[in-house]
């Protein structure tokens, strides 16, 4: 009973990590990018940090930036990988202008892409069926007595 108490904690805490995943994603594709001219193309999708523990609480206002997102999509998907044990995420972006953008302030983006993103996530966590989310299999192994394996399901991203 101890392994799939344990299997169904480890389910969960994966399930976490996804919600987070699909938020930083989203929130990252739907942040809008200024014109090239400006120089400053890519500056509010890259400022997105997901951080273990506590909150990211800098800005950088200097680049260089990735329009695309990326690479931040990226760094923030090893920090995801590397929370165990449900340790808390958050996804920040200290900006002075991230309220403006997400307000509508930009016509590249429509008013409240935050509030999409972490829908999406909501979405992604409703959808979760904790046993069928950590599937348990039994498997008999010679070496050691029988084993849990969880298996998580693809998000709805």
């Amino acid at each position: 009973m101890k392994e799939l108490g344990e299997a169904i904690e480890s389910g969960v805490h994966q399930l976490q990590n996804d919600v987070m995943d699909a938020v930083q994603q989203h929130i990252i594709e739907a942040t809008p990018v200024s014109h090239l001219e400006t120089g400053h193309s890519g500056r509010a999708r890259n400022n997105w940090v997901v951080t273990i523990n506590t909150a990211h609480a800098g800005a950088d206002y200097n680049g260089p930036f990735d329009p695309s997102g990326a690479v931040r999509k990226e760094a923030n998907g090893v920090v995801i990988a590397n929370n165990k044990r449900g340790r808390p995420l958050y996804i920040a972006n200290n900006l002075n202008y991230i309220g403006l953008l997400n307000d509508g302030y930009s016509a590249q983006a429509p008013a409240g892409f935050v509030q999409s993103a972490l829908l999406i996530g909501l979405r992604v966590a409703k959808s979760a069926n904790i046993l069928g989310y950590a599937r348990v299999n039994l498997r008999r192994n010679a070496k050691e007595s029988t084993r849990f394996l969880v298996h998580s399901k693809s998000p709805l991203v």
